[in-house]
């Protein structure tokens, strides 16, 4: 059957209507509409005013929409006062989002976004189809047939990583929003009086003992109310987390609230990195994203979206990660080289100036003398854990490398993604015979830093071939 043109392309679902009018009232303030209409008189006539203007741009939009699918685009047009018609080659499609919101689930609807390689926002949004409609376009847009699409009774293939109700709650626990939080509620004391701040600890130093229990007591309030909130943002945007494979693409569901399932192609990967802060280190944890080209969208929305576990053991992220790339399975041993004792001395070499500081401090007063130890003693830990952290390796057509002091980062790239290779060397790597190797990919900075000068030219060199090769 041949496809309607696009001036008779297929409408979204008439419950459009009143999914856009439902955001349209967020923005413009419905509620202030709706008790006009129980008043007599002009407030009535103003809140009918209102709720026209609200409702009437809804059904405008609805009957000017049209989306069509074609051999090898998607078509998509509408307009108020101007139409538009944007055309999306499908081979250009990155990834299609399949979002339920709690305004989609009242008239069991779904939204179907499409991003495309080089977008910067949603190439397009059917805001409301039916479920089974939207399996068809997601189908088709990711290059699978129609039939296959519509075979309701072909099995779900086993998941590569699913989240059990605990894993959430541990993640919420030793995830980064718990510091984040904190922090953010301790800038909370910056809205109150600066005398009335003062008087606070004041009252503190003077009350001896008790006063130290307030404080301590203070200090876990604000962590316990950190942590509080941190549980209940992971459990709602990772609640039912699964990752499947489905033939050439990884989908991804998750949400509590709002539904979201994801499809990326594989073909569009180009690296995975494992994230380990220092509390999930001392646990045998990590997190795991993965790095696509031409991913759009905002920078929370990206993350959320390139979020392939939000936590599990630091194995099972290693072997998830080998399965994505289709690596050997040896990678995920990171039997990585460590960086020379001289890259060390190379960090240190940064902390010389604080400690001078620091050792002029105590003639000024003890307060900023100890202030500047505990500066120069965190400069130095921070130094040794960096530099712990360094490493790399190349494995058949895939290179590791691994940075990070206080969250350590393992990045495995493809070698075929590498988009140039740079060779840098620093004044101060020069000064201790060192070398980086720059390894870009399309939505990546990935390094390995100081290595020895002979072993990063060595490393170019052999990057370099292999990069040629493909």
């Amino acid at each position: 059957m041949q496809e309607p043109s696009a001036s008779e392309g297929r409408r979204l679902n008439p419950a459009a209507i009143l999914v856009w009018t439902l955001e349209s009232a967020g923005r413009f303030g419905l509620a202030f509409v709706l008790p006009a209409l129980n008043l007599d008189g002009f407030f009535r006539l103003i809140g009918l005013v209102g709720l026209i203007a609200i409702v009437a741009p809804s059904i405008i939009r609805y009957l000017r929409f049209r989306y069509e699918l074609t051999e090898d685009s998607l078509i998509v047009q509408g307009g108020l006062l101007f139409q538009w018609r944007r055309v999306i080659p499908l081979a250009r499609v990155q990834s299609v989002e399949v979002v339920q919101k709690l305004r989609h689930r009242m008239f069991d609807v779904v939204e179907l976004r499409v991003e495309a390689v080089g977008g910067r926002q949603t190439e397009a949004a059917l805001v409301a189809l039916d479920e089974k409609e939207a399996d068809r376009v997601r189908s088709i847009l990711l290059h699978r047939s129609q039939e296959a699409a519509g075979d309701a009774g072909a099995p779900e293939p086993p998941p590569l990583a699913r989240l059990e109700t605990r894993d959430l709650l541990l993640a919420g626990v030793t995830g980064g929003r718990v510091a984040i939080i904190a922090l953010l509620l301790g800038y909370g004391q910056e809205l109150l009086p600066e005398s009335r701040v003062g008087a606070l600890v004041e009252q503190v130093a003077t009350s001896g003992s008790r006063g130290l229990l307030v404080l301590i007591a203070s200090v876990a309030a604000v962590l316990a109310v950190s942590i509080v909130v941190s549980l209940i943002a992971t459990v709602f945007v990772y609640w039912e987390f699964t990752v499947r494979r489905e033939d050439d693409r990884l989908v991804v569901t998750r949400g509590l609230l709002e539904r979201r399932r994801s499809a990326v192609p594989l073909h569009r990967v180009q690296a995975v990195v494992m994230e380990e802060n220092m509390l999930r280190r001392l646990l045998g944890l990590a997190s795991l994203t993965v790095v696509t080209a031409g991913q759009a969208g905002s920078q929370d929305e990206r993350q959320e979206t390139s979020t392939l576990l939000p936590i599990g053991r630091r194995a099972a992220a290693l072997d998830l990660a080998a399965k994505v790339l289709e690596a050997p399975p040896d990678i995920t041993e990171l039997r990585l080289t460590p960086a020379p004792a001289r890259a060390l001395l190379r960090r240190l070499t940064y902390v010389v100036l604080p400690a001078c500081g620091a050792g002029v401090a105590p003639f000024f007063s003890w307060v900023a003398g100890t202030t500047g130890l505990v500066v120069v003693m965190a400069a130095i830990l921070v130094a040794v854990l960096g530099w712990r952290a360094l490493g790399h390796r190349i494995e058949g057509g895939y290179i590791v490398v691994r940075s990070g002091a206080l969250v350590r980062r393992t990045t495995i790239v493809r070698v075929a993604n590498i988009q140039h290779l740079q060779l840098t060397v620093s004044p101060t790597q020069r000064l201790y015979k060192l070398g980086t190797v720059r390894i870009p990919t399309a939505k990546g900075k990935p390094r390995a830093v100081d290595l020895d000068r002979p072993q990063a030219e060595s490393r170019y060199a052999t990057l370099t071939d292999k990069l040629l090769s493909h």
